[in-house]
């Protein structure tokens, strides 16, 4: 009946059902359609949810991740079952999808992504990082809230060594809703500026500890150009915004720049502790 496709490494999830259902309510003698079609609903939304907390940095109402899956999975042996998760090697999420459905759906695949969303450039950076030797958790966190003194905003990546000494936030000035893209630069920036004159901490989970972030910590913007640049454009607006509140953009091609630096960063506050 569908599929659900994800990755722990760039945070997407996708689940596609069949749209020829004629076969199923031929098998269907019980009438337990209208069951399976409601779960893929309900699956849906919740990983809708989590796609919207990655784009916008808010807390997902569910953290998906493979560990998610194989309880689902465990959870889902009745009416509505589940095959066991099972890797898969693709280029992209929608060439995972479409390998699937080809060989075991056997419907014509869905319209191909047209534009890079911003979890191209998450799985760039992490794998910079790692290829680096930094570990994470220990070198590295991710979706870390960050608390300045008025405004809060989770940054894709944090990188500390006894204090935070550079955050990453990954952007697609490819996303097709640029009006929201902009509203979540200005509401990023305000909370930027608050690091910048105030200075900040990141809670660490179950614990009343904090690791201090300082007002002159490197922030560095990753992202994915737009299709085709303009003048007046939210490219333009938010390297415009990024210049004020001193955040270097660095697009995708130059990704590896922000893991060279964050080494230099570790090693030069080796040690400390404040």
């Amino acid at each position: 009946m569908g599929a659900i496709i994800g990755s722990d490494e760039t945070y997407e999830w996708q689940l596609r059902m069949t749209s020829i259902t004629r076969r199923a309510r031929s098998l269907d003698d019980k009438r337990l359609l209208p069951l399976v079609l409601a779960f893929g609903d309900s699956i849906g939304r919740t990983l809708d949810a989590f796609t919207d907390a990655i784009e916008t940095g808010r807390q997902a109402p569910v953290e998906i991740s493979e560990e998610w899956l194989s309880h689902l999975y465990e959870d889902s042996r009745n009416v509505i079952q589940l095959s066991p998760p099972t890797p898969i090697v693709a280029a992209d999420i929608e060439t995972a999808m479409a390998i699937i459905f080809d060989q075991f759906i056997v419907e014509a695949p869905g319209a191909p992504r047209i534009y890079d969303n911003k979890h191209a450039a998450l799985a760039a950076m992490r794998r910079v990082y790692i290829d680096r030797g930094l570990a994470k958790g220990r070198d590295f966190k991710e979706r870390a809230t960050i608390k300045g003194e008025a405004h809060s905003e989770r940054f894709d990546f944090s990188v500390l060594n006894g204090k935070v000494v550079q955050l990453v936030q990954a952007w697609s000035f490819q996303n097709p809703d640029q009006d929201a893209l902009a509203q979540r630069v200005k509401a990023w920036a305000w909370t930027v500026e608050d690091i910048r004159k105030h200075g900040g901490r990141v809670i660490l989970p179950d614990s009343e500890r904090y690791i201090k972030v300082p007002k002159e910590v490197r922030i560095d913007a990753l992202y994915v150009p737009p299709l085709q640049e303009s003048p007046g454009s939210i490219f333009q607006e938010a390297l415009s915004a990024f210049g004020q509140i001193d955040v270097t953009p660095v697009p995708m091609a130059d990704v590896d720049r922000i893991g060279a630096e964050a080494i230099e960063l570790l090693e030069a506050t080796s040690g400390s502790t404040d």
